[in-house]
């Protein structure tokens, strides 16, 4: 049972009764309710970028031509469906790996999507000490909609 510490934004309620007859005499019950508070839509992304470096040439140690291969995954960690869900890498083009599992082109609640992608040192790369930190800087960031609104 998941239960949410967020205030409820609406009970649905549901109200029964019965009826029936023995032999020729009407028999009802009394009514009986049951009212369940509805949380509020609360949509969220968790998303882990990794990078391995490969050496993909002969030359010993960290080359030009090597490559960082990438991996991210994006977790729908909220508790509603999210779509139109969009990486943005500005160094590397990811492609979608696997995931969907559930409703198609619909990052379910619970789901994780995996994309991957690659990028090739440069000569300039190792020149300016990855930007002057010893690293290659690579951030990723993602956007989705759950119903109308943009995350």
């Amino acid at each position: 049972v998941w239960w949410s510490s967020a205030p409820a934004i609406a009970d649905i309620t549901n109200d029964a009764t019965a009826a029936a007859t023995y032999g020729a005499t009407a028999v009802a019950s009394t009514p009986s309710s049951a009212a369940v508070p509805v949380v509020p839509a609360a949509p969220a992304l968790d998303v882990l970028k990794t990078g391995i470096l490969v050496d993909s040439d002969t030359t010993p140690g960290t080359s030009a031509g090597d490559r960082i291969d990438y991996t991210v995954t994006v977790r729908n960690a909220g508790n509603v469906s999210v779509s139109s869900v969009v990486l943005n890498d500005p160094l590397v083009s990811l492609s979608y790996l696997s995931g969907d599992a559930g409703t198609p082109a619909v990052l379910d609640v619970a789901e994780t999507w995996t994309y991957t992608g690659s990028y090739t040192l440069t000569q300039a790369d190792l020149d300016g000490n990855g930007g002057g930190d010893g690293d290659i800087d690579n951030t990723v960031s993602v956007t989705a909609v759950s119903g109308s609104t943009p995350l």
